[in-house]
């Protein structure tokens, strides 16, 4: 499998909820978000709503600022209750 059908493999797969949960706990609001990675705060709406996946260069931008691997935003968990559990930290 190509590096590239695996990237729009797990774009496909990417958890709305995950992308509002690690911009709020980066401490951003949608329009400040949307502002450093050049895209509207509309855009953001529709990302986390699921309504539209961002592009590969979008979600690059999402993840370098954020900073979350790729994988919290497109891994599944058997128990999401554990996940609940987790505290991310903004650094000052």
């Amino acid at each position: 499998m190509s590096l590239t059908l695996r990237i729009n493999n797990q774009i496909e797969k990417i958890i709305p909820e995950r992308l509002k949960g690690a911009r709020i706990a980066r401490g951003y609001s949608m329009a400040e978000l949307a502002k450093i990675i050049e895209v509207t705060p509309q855009a953001i709406s529709q990302y986390e709503s699921g309504k539209i996946t961002p592009s590969w260069d979008v979600l690059r931008k999402i993840i370098n600022v954020l900073d979350f691997p790729l994988s919290y935003f497109t891994k599944r968990y058997d128990d999401d209750s554990a996940e609940e559990d987790t505290i991310f930290f903004r650094s000052l």
